[in-house]
């Protein structure tokens, strides 16, 4: 692992400068000779109907190439995480899960910061931020635990059959476990949460994510990351605290 993916976030400390989206690194599925290009361009391009001439380009990585490039003159950058932006991020995570499927009540800027603060003093962890000029309007941030931290953190009010369902159920390996990745509605549909989350999936592996059955992070960890599924609403397993999440992983 290169030592620049190893990068413990800290607040106070200052990370590199944006970087155009053109810059961001293409997944491994992209350059897979069997992958179609209607899945390039419904990464890129959500919710916009496939024109012709991007049905007829002969490789996929070619088409990621020149959508991508398209974006030069965009004002959207993906930037690592800047403490400058925190109260923003967390006013921002307020707004990105009130909606549909999550319907969250906000929890206020102070108790968000806590919580912000409180998952970037994790192991390993990293965050990036989509940014529309100098305002946030997407992140996505995650870190490296075992499946007894995972447990003990994102189950701590469950009791101890529940905790062991989870460490049982997932192989005994330290994961890169993709914690949160959330869109400002107005910017939804644009394919922001899936350059983030395949951005932050390159850094570490294997990679470990938790969402619900109806969340658009599913068509993300199937489709884009190929991620499996472990614990789900289908499975024999179900999540012991709410049966409507999914849990993924991806091993090396």
């Amino acid at each position: 692992m290169a030592a620049r993916q190893l990068v413990k976030l800290e607040m106070g400390v200052q990370f590199p400068s944006p970087t155009h989206m053109k810059e961001i690194i293409m997944p491994n599925w992209v350059r897979d000779p069997r992958t179609p290009n209607s899945l390039v361009w419904q990464v890129l391009r959500p919710g916009i109907p496939m024109p012709e001439w991007a049905q007829k380009v002969e490789y996929a990585d070619w088409l990621w190439n020149k959508l991508i490039s398209q974006n030069e003159g965009s004002d959207i950058k993906i930037s690592t995480f800047q403490p400058k932006y925190i109260a923003q991020v967390a006013d921002l995570y307020d707004r990105a899960f009130v909606g549909f499927p999550w319907f969250e009540p906000p929890l206020g800027q102070e108790e968000v910061i806590k919580y912000i603060k409180k998952e970037f003093s994790k192991t390993f962890a990293i965050a990036l931020l989509a940014l529309d000029g100098d305002l946030p309007v997407g992140f996505a941030w995650g870190y490296q635990l075992t499946p007894l931290e995972f447990a003990n953190s994102k189950y701590e009010k469950s009791d101890s059959k529940s905790k062991n369902l989870i460490v049982q159920t997932l192989p005994a390996l330290n994961y890169f476990y993709i914690s949160e990745v959330g869109i400002d509605p107005n910017y939804q549909g644009r394919g922001l949460g899936t350059v983030l989350t395949t951005q932050l999936a390159n850094i570490l592996s294997p990679i470990l994510l938790r969402t619900i059955e109806d969340s658009p992070m599913r068509k993300i960890a199937e489709n884009q990351l190929g991620m499996i599924a472990i614990i789900a609403p289908w499975l024999v397993i179900k999540d012991p605290e709410n049966e409507k999440r999914v849990i993924y992983t991806k091993l090396p």
